[in-house]
């Protein structure tokens, strides 16, 4: 069953034997892509032709990220098994392997990496949910790897490792050096940046509906690390909260309700402000100006919207339990995928909205600039530049001119930007004038290309 596991991954990192010793350096562990993504989105696309309204589609990733042992394997599962829905193509639904239930395996992360998988119910629409499971936010040595590694598959396994997915060397991590060779440490830093970035939802899946101040510390060291090193992302993810397999629901209507939960989950939050991560935040934070005074606010700064989803946990004898888990999974999936929409019009309105063939391309971009910059940002409008074809209409050319003086001039303080660009504006407009022999002052001409200078994009 691994190498199910083995063929959905979609990006991770090779760790290399480290040289025997006297023998010299060793050797730099080294980021990775497989086709998986490209995979299916090709059977989206195929679902989307057949269903006779064929249009290009725009998808959105939505991660599952948590503690080893919270159940976001197990869950994706769920969703994707939701309605009795079965995989929009001839080929089969793969799903996530959940880890065992038993007290030591718990403790061991089942899959290795960052595996990708399509939701059926979306395949064919104009944005398809792409979701994505991440291993532990501890990193380790999960038990899929091990089990690769080692050759221990059995024969029929052996079979099915020849249809995995193509599998590309993006490039070595250049700062996994030291103690950062460590996978945990790698794992720690690379995953987040990439994840958040990209991601229009966040779900953080926990099992203990009772420790809100440990997973707020997980929330806010996990998208920190992607926050404070995205350029011109403009709208941060949205974050779902999963309560899975809750045990401790206060005995409340209104929980079962996202919002209503949420406000209490901050709530809570907000009784505990003197914990060392959120007092030093608070501190960081005093130093740039700005006034936050509860951890709920600091949060708030990370993602762009929040909801909060409990999954029954389900027992032999519970009566009415499971129409009540199969209720809250719909519940779930529909917040997902209304939070992905919001996330989506915001970005179309910023002109940031990927295509499936875009958004292959600055994935690469993205993790080639991971694995060699540990610390510095990744700018999404530069990428932007390198991926966009060739300005056709006005509001184009603004923007590759944008690009243009920001990267190849140096220049970062958008007064003196926007004054370059001004006389370059000014040039093109009277041209153009001239050319339609168009008579007037410059205001006057000024005013036909006003439309076209509006852009939120600018």
């Amino acid at each position: 069953m691994f190498v199910e596991d083995l063929l959905a991954r979609w990006v991770g990192v090779d760790i290399p034997p480290r040289a025997k010793s006297g023998s010299g350096i060793d050797p730099l562990p080294a980021i990775w892509s497989s086709s998986r993504m490209a995979d299916l989105l090709s059977q989206a696309s195929e679902f989307s032709n057949s269903s006779g309204n064929p249009s290009p589609q725009y998808p959105s990733l939505v991660s599952f990220i948590g503690g080893t042992g919270s159940g976001k394997s197990t869950l994706i599962k769920s969703l994707i098994r939701l309605d009795g829905r079965t995989h929009p193509t001839s080929k089969p639904a793969m799903e996530p392997i959940p880890s065992s239930q038993s007290t030591a395996a718990a403790l061991s992360s089942t899959s290795s990496d960052i595996h990708l998988y399509l939701d059926p119910l979306t395949a064919g629409d104009e944005e398809p949910l792409l979701l994505a499971d991440s291993e532990g936010l501890d990193g380790g040595n999960p038990i899929s790897l091990r089990i690769f590694e080692e050759g221990k598959m059995r024969q029929e396994d052996g079979e099915k490792a020849a249809d995995l997915p193509c599998k590309y060397k993006l490039g070595s991590i250049g700062w996994a050096t030291g103690h950062k060779r460590d996978r945990s440490y790698i794992v720690g830093h690379l995953y987040p940046r990439f994840l958040y970035t990209f991601s229009d939802v966040i779900c953080f899946v926990t099992a203990n509906s009772r420790e809100i101040t440990k997973d707020a510390t997980a929330l806010l060291r996990w998208a920190s690390t992607g926050y404070e090193r995205t350029l011109n992302q403009r709208t941060p993810p949205a974050l779902v909260i999963v309560m899975n397999q809750a045990n401790h629901v206060p005995d409340n209507p209104e929980w079962k309700d996202p919002d209503a939960a949420i406000d209490f989950w901050f709530k809570e939050l907000d009784r505990n402000q003197e914990v060392h991560e959120f007092v030093e935040l608070r501190k960081e934070l005093s130093e740039k100006g700005m006034d936050i005074s509860k951890p709920s606010e600091i949060l708030k700064r990370y993602y762009s919207s929040f909801k909060l989803v409990w999954i029954p946990r389900n027992t032999v004898n519970g009566n009415g339990l499971h129409a009540e888990i199969y209720s809250q999974l719909q519940r779930l999936h529909k917040e997902i995928r209304s939070a992905a929409e919001t996330n989506h019009k915001l970005k179309a309105a910023a002109n940031l909205l990927l295509s499936t063939a875009t958004f292959q391309v600055y994935i690469k971009k993205a993790l080639s600039h991971f694995a060699t910059k540990e610390l510095a940002a990744f700018d999404l409008e530069a990428a932007a530049g390198l991926v966009r074809p060739a300005p056709v209409i006005f509001r184009e050319h603004v923007i590759a001119v944008l690009l243009l003086l920001k990267e190849g001039m140096g220049i970062h303080d958008e007064k003196e930007l926007f004054g370059k660009l001004a006389s370059l504006i000014a040039a093109a407009v009277g041209f153009l004038a001239y050319q339609k022999n168009e008579n007037g002052v410059p205001r006057l001409c000024l005013n036909n290309f006003l439309k076209h200078l509006m852009l939120n994009s600018c």
